[in-house]
């Protein structure tokens, strides 16, 4: 079982270390599974679809819609999001999809599943992982030790530790030869040779020399990398274009650049300074200034941030909601909290995990721990 961590909380758990949700916590090569393998999370549903969010109660896992409604019964033993109108449930140790409604249109018979995308869903055969079509066909063959979801026409894929990539008809594409490789994301992909990252196009050409202690997936233009112990941001040229200093002594810092929380979305991007995180735009100038705790990326015009609070002899970080203004729009009450995605996000309360919508009314909410699905 592989796990990433959003600053403090258990954001997502997944059987497949190389697709899942993405982004939301391991070692250092688990964690770049996660990140450069595109987990990060993102508005699932079309518009065409309803919105529905997987809850769970006294171990049985159901969907509610943006009012708390429970619009699928809480019947399934796991659940996860909704992506292209399906979504992976598991039903007596088996895992298999359900549509909107509730319909199950692929019979549970997988030993484990992930989300689709693009047209394609993993699914583990045995001991092995291969990828299903919306009727339930093994489209392409389980043969890998592990593959991701399927991004800019390409899915990675592992075997015997190595990672590469694979085209719709299953044919590798990339080779498999590469010490970790991300999801494609505005043409690029992450990639590691000699412990070094650095970038591939979708013909595995090397656009960007193995160079990065750290690298992540290009969004809006840019990619975080980390050089000699520095976040940058760079262009798709490799050339630095942000620089925001040495962060090897601020463990929370250095945490947070790793569990993928720091890149840029709807114009704006979180980045320390002197301990503290702000948010700056595309030309590095802060549109919120460094105040908080910790921060999240912005998601369907909110971002989650914390601030300290006391409690007994120290301090604990609490969480709310801000806009782009940098206005706290939910004030910050919550143990921790995840993204907005569409109408609702999750967020953890002292005894409850629960759901809120965009004025901060807990729409549902039940006991014991969290377990919410990225």
């Amino acid at each position: 079982m592989f796990a990433i961590f959003n600053k403090g909380r258990l954001r997502y758990t997944s059987p497949n270390p190389l697709c899942g949700g993405c982004v939301r916590a391991c070692r250092f090569a688990c964690i770049l599974f996660f990140l450069l393998a595109g987990s990060l999370p993102l508005r699932a549903q079309q518009l065409s679809v309803p919105e529905l969010h997987p809850v769970e109660r006294d171990g049985k896992h159901g969907y509610i819609d943006c009012t708390g409604r429970i619009a699928i019964p809480l019947q399934y033993d796991d659940a996860k999001d909704f992506h292209d109108g399906l979504t992976a449930v598991n039903v007596g140790g088996k895992w298999g999809f359900v549509d909107t409604t509730g319909k199950i249109v692929i019979t549970p018979q997988f030993a484990e599943a992930d989300s689709f995308s693009e047209g394609l869903a993993p699914v583990k055969v045995e001991d092995k992982w291969g990828y299903v079509n919306p009727t339930g066909k093994l489209t392409i063959e389980a043969k890998f030790d592990a593959v991701g979801c399927f991004r800019e026409g390409l899915g990675v894929v592992t075997l015997s530790k190595k990672f590469g990539y694979v085209g719709k008809d299953g044919q590798i594409v990339i080779p498999v030869e590469f010490e970790s490789a991300g999801a494609f994301s505005e043409g690029l992909a992450a990639i590691r040779v000699d412990g070094k990252y650095g970038y591939v196009d979708p013909h595995g050409s090397v656009v960007i020399p193995p160079q990065f202690t750290f690298a992540d997936s290009f969004w809006e233009g840019l990619a975080e990398v980390i050089v000699d112990h520095e976040f940058h941001y760079i262009d798709k040229a490799g050339k630095s274009v942000l620089n925001f200093g040495d962060h090897r002594g601020e463990h929370s810092v250095m945490m947070d650049l790793f569990f993928g929380t720091t890149r840029f979305s709807e114009g704006l991007a979180t980045v320390p300074k002197d301990g503290k995180w702000g948010y700056v735009d595309h030309s590095g100038n802060f549109a919120i200034s460094p105040q908080y705790v910790s921060t999240q990326y912005f998601s369907d015009g909110l971002a989650a941030v914390s601030v300290p609070k006391k409690k007994d002899r120290g301090y604990v970080a609490i969480w709310g909601y801000v806009d782009k203004t940098g206005k706290l729009v939910i004030q910050p009450q919550f143990k921790s909290a995840g993204w907005f995605k569409g109408c609702l996000a999750d967020v953890e309360t002292e005894d409850k995990n629960a759901y809120v919508d965009r004025s901060g009314k807990i729409v549902w909410a039940a006991p014991g721990q969290p377990k919410p699905k990225h």
